[in-house]
Protein backbone atom coordinates (compact mmCIF):
# COMPACT_ATOMS: atom_id res chain seq x y z
CA UNK A 1 0.00 0.00 0.00
CA UNK A 2 2.72 2.52 0.80
CA UNK A 3 4.57 1.97 -2.59
CA UNK A 4 1.38 2.74 -4.40
CA UNK A 5 0.67 5.72 -2.48
CA UNK A 6 3.94 6.62 -2.53
CA UNK A 7 4.20 6.99 -6.52
CA UNK A 8 0.72 8.80 -6.42
CA UNK A 9 2.60 11.35 -4.45
CA UNK A 10 5.78 11.40 -6.98
CA UNK A 11 3.40 11.38 -9.99
CA UNK A 12 1.27 14.16 -8.78
CA UNK A 13 4.85 16.06 -8.00
CA UNK A 14 6.11 15.41 -11.27
CA UNK A 15 3.14 16.81 -12.67
CA UNK A 16 3.00 19.71 -11.12
CA UNK A 17 6.62 20.13 -12.37
CA UNK A 18 5.36 19.71 -14.96
CA UNK A 19 2.74 21.93 -15.48
CA UNK A 20 4.85 25.02 -13.61
CA UNK A 21 7.30 24.57 -16.19
CA UNK A 22 5.16 24.67 -18.75
CA UNK A 23 3.38 27.76 -17.52
CA UNK A 24 6.92 29.25 -17.11
CA UNK A 25 7.58 28.49 -20.99
CA UNK A 26 4.01 29.80 -22.13
CA UNK A 27 4.96 33.47 -20.01
CA UNK A 28 8.23 33.27 -21.67
CA UNK A 29 6.60 32.65 -24.94
CA UNK A 30 4.16 35.66 -24.43
CA UNK A 31 6.53 37.71 -23.41
CA UNK A 32 8.78 37.27 -26.27
CA UNK A 33 5.38 37.50 -28.48
CA UNK A 34 4.79 40.94 -27.29
CA UNK A 35 8.22 42.39 -27.45
CA UNK A 36 7.84 40.91 -31.32
CA UNK A 37 4.93 42.82 -31.71
CA UNK A 38 6.38 46.11 -30.41
CA UNK A 39 8.83 46.01 -32.25
CA UNK A 40 7.25 45.56 -35.12
CA UNK A 41 5.17 48.56 -34.08
CA UNK A 42 8.51 50.52 -33.54
CA UNK A 43 9.66 49.26 -37.15
CA UNK A 44 6.01 50.26 -38.56
CA UNK A 45 6.09 53.83 -37.47
CA UNK A 46 9.81 54.37 -38.18
CA UNK A 47 8.70 53.07 -41.95
CA UNK A 48 5.61 55.43 -41.89
CA UNK A 49 7.72 58.38 -40.33
CA UNK A 50 10.48 57.96 -43.00
CA UNK A 51 7.69 57.83 -45.67
CA UNK A 52 6.01 61.21 -44.54
CA UNK A 53 9.41 62.74 -44.29
CA UNK A 54 10.48 61.57 -48.00
CA UNK A 55 6.94 62.45 -49.44
CA UNK A 56 7.16 66.13 -47.90
CA UNK A 57 10.71 66.77 -49.27
CA UNK A 58 9.36 65.24 -52.58
CA UNK A 59 6.89 67.88 -52.32
CA UNK A 60 9.27 70.89 -51.28
CA UNK A 61 10.97 69.76 -54.72
CA UNK A 62 8.75 69.95 -56.45
CA UNK A 63 7.08 73.27 -55.10
CA UNK A 64 10.35 75.28 -55.68
CA UNK A 65 10.90 73.53 -59.43
CA UNK A 66 7.40 75.25 -59.75
CA UNK A 67 8.62 78.63 -58.06
CA UNK A 68 11.50 78.52 -60.48
CA UNK A 69 9.61 77.89 -63.36
CA UNK A 70 7.00 80.53 -62.76
CA UNK A 71 9.55 83.07 -61.79
CA UNK A 72 11.91 82.36 -65.23
CA UNK A 73 8.19 83.00 -67.13
CA UNK A 74 7.63 85.97 -64.71
CA UNK A 75 11.23 87.53 -65.91
CA UNK A 76 10.53 86.56 -69.47
CA UNK A 77 6.98 88.47 -69.50
CA UNK A 78 8.47 91.17 -67.58
CA UNK A 79 10.48 93.46 -70.63
CA UNK A 80 6.38 93.19 -72.00
CA UNK A 81 5.12 94.49 -69.32
CA UNK A 82 7.03 97.62 -69.44
CA UNK A 83 5.88 97.64 -72.29
CA UNK A 84 2.11 97.45 -71.43
CA UNK A 85 2.29 99.73 -68.69
CA UNK A 86 3.94 102.72 -70.58
CA UNK A 87 1.41 102.42 -72.91
CA UNK A 88 -1.31 101.73 -70.63
CA UNK A 89 0.09 105.18 -68.69
CA UNK A 90 0.17 107.13 -72.29
CA UNK A 91 -3.32 106.14 -72.59
CA UNK A 92 -4.53 107.46 -69.43
CA UNK A 93 -2.96 111.19 -70.10
CA UNK A 94 -4.99 111.03 -73.63
CA UNK A 95 -8.09 110.14 -72.05
CA UNK A 96 -7.42 112.80 -69.08
CA UNK A 97 -6.45 115.66 -71.73
CA UNK A 98 -9.40 115.04 -73.83
CA UNK A 99 -12.14 114.65 -70.64
CA UNK A 100 -10.94 118.16 -69.27
CA UNK A 101 -14.12 119.83 -67.80
CA UNK A 102 -14.90 123.40 -67.90
CA UNK A 103 -15.37 124.90 -64.22
CA UNK A 104 -19.11 125.72 -63.16
CA UNK A 105 -20.39 127.86 -61.15
CA UNK A 106 -22.19 126.43 -58.04
CA UNK A 107 -25.44 127.45 -57.35
CA UNK A 108 -27.40 129.17 -54.32
CA UNK A 109 -30.44 127.34 -53.58
CA UNK A 110 -33.18 128.32 -50.82
CA UNK A 111 -33.70 125.60 -48.28
CA UNK A 112 -37.23 124.36 -46.79
CA UNK A 113 -36.32 126.72 -43.61
CA UNK A 114 -35.84 129.72 -46.43
CA UNK A 115 -32.22 130.10 -45.68
CA UNK A 116 -29.81 130.16 -49.11
CA UNK A 117 -27.78 127.53 -49.19
CA UNK A 118 -24.76 126.11 -51.80
CA UNK A 119 -25.80 122.40 -52.62
CA UNK A 120 -22.32 120.60 -53.16
CA UNK A 121 -21.36 119.74 -57.27
CA UNK A 122 -22.58 116.48 -56.71
CA UNK A 123 -25.74 117.57 -56.34
CA UNK A 124 -25.07 120.12 -59.10
CA UNK A 125 -27.53 119.78 -62.66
Amino acid sequence: CRTSSHTRVRGSKQREKAEAEEQRQNKAAGRERKAQEAQEKRETRRRIRDEKQQQKEQEKEERLVAQHANKQLQEEKRPQNGQAKREIRAQKRKREDAIQKSPKRQKSVVARSGRKITLPSRFQD
